[in-house]
Order: C-alpha cells, then structure tokens, then sequence
C-alpha cells in the first residue's frame, strides 16, 4: 500500500492505515484526516446518503481516531470501514490490547 504526502488525499484503499485526528464530509465523500497528516477519502455511509443534508450535522472522530461518529443520526462508522481492514489492526494502532 502506498500513502500521500502529508496534506493531501488519497483513496483510503491505497494508503496504510492510521488514527484519525479530523473528519469532515460533503455531498458525496468522508474525508479524514489521519494523525501523520494524510487525509484519506471514501464515499459516505449508506445512512448518511440516505439523511437528507439540513438533517445530518457535522460528523467527528471518536473512540480515541478509531471512529467516526454523527451525533445528530445517532450512527457512526469504524476507521476499519474506511480502510478495508479488521476492525483489530486499527484497535491495535491506537494502542488497544489485542484480546485472547
């Protein structure tokens, strides 16, 4: 996998995974902003889609850079949806315990 230079996007299909420090979206893409300093884009969930815009409100990083969360849905999604990887290689970046 490769990754961008810090501060510019990439498919998060093409970088190395990473804790996420920022999120943000549009109409279209969820852009996160990764602790290195890369910002790795992916389409929005399905359940944002679906919300109609005045209705979502801003989206943020929670569960220590491992999720992304939107308070007024009640919804978020895991940094493992955005890179394609069990939910386990991003728990083990930011430092969890591996389980038994």
């Amino acid at each position: 996998m490769s990754g961008s230079t810090p501060g510019t996007s990439s498919l998060a299909v093409d970088s190395a995974p990473g804790i996420a420090r920022k999120a943000w979206y549009d109409a279209e893409q969820l852009y996160v902003e990764l602790t290195d300093g890369r910002v790795v884009t992916h389409e929005l969930p399905g359940f944002v889609r679906d919300t109609p815009p005045d209705q979502r409100g801003p989206c943020q990083v929670e569960d220590f850079g491992t999720a992304i969360w939107w308070p007024r849905l009640g919804e978020g999604v895991g940094l493992n949806w955005v890179f394609g990887v069990r939910e386990r290689v991003i728990e083990e970046l930011a430092g969890f315990a591996a389980g038994p």
